[in-house]
């Protein structure tokens, strides 16, 4: 038996553009607003301190931990809008895949394949606002090897039905 590993035309390959991207629900952007919340209870509550503890009497110490201390609060409350923005999914016949990064763009594709199962979660605030997040696991990690989160339930539901179908039947060809 020889082995042999010929070139592929490039110009072939299905272009990265032509995939159909899907946007998450607007209710997740209102959940990562929410999450930020919890980012300012260090910066306030180091304000409380610094007043009833007299930091403020130190006023160089003190002015730079509050600029570092608000600065995190601040950028992560500035960003969900445009970080909500570049978060996008998309399902093709052979794999799944999803986007995301405001600074560096990221493109998880995982193809149905690989994948050993899939869960849906739903966090307390996800209920709230009719949300579920897919994860999506593959051979040889306890972690899941793709999250898409801020979905419709139903959504969830129909995409993790759909790629449990995608699995049943790789397992049937074998």
């Amino acid at each position: 038996m020889e082995f042999r590993n010929e070139s592929i035309d490039l110009h072939l390959l299905p272009a990265i553009e032509a995939v159909e991207w899907v946007p998450l629900e607007p209710n997740y952007r209102k959940i990562m607003y929410i999450n930020t919340i919890f980012l300012w209870i260090l910066p306030i509550t180091w304000l409380v301190l610094s007043i009833l503890m007299g930091w403020w009497q130190y006023p160089i110490w003190s002015g730079l931990a509050m600029v570092f201390t608000f600065l995190i609060p601040f950028l992560s409350t500035i960003l969900v809008k445009p970080s909500f923005a570049v978060k996008f999914y998309a399902i093709r016949s052979h794999d799944i895949i999803f986007q995301t990064g405001l600074i560096s763009r990221s493109q998880t594709v995982i193809p149905f394949d690989r994948v050993q199962h899939c869960e849906i979660n739903r966090g307390v605030l996800s209920r709230w606002m009719g949300l579920s997040e897919l994860n999506i696991f593959t051979a040889g990690g306890s972690a899941s090897d793709l999250s898409i989160p801020g979905l419709s339930e139903a959504r969830a539901a129909e995409l993790c039905q759909f790629i449990l179908l995608k699995i049943d039947a790789a397992d049937e060809e074998e």
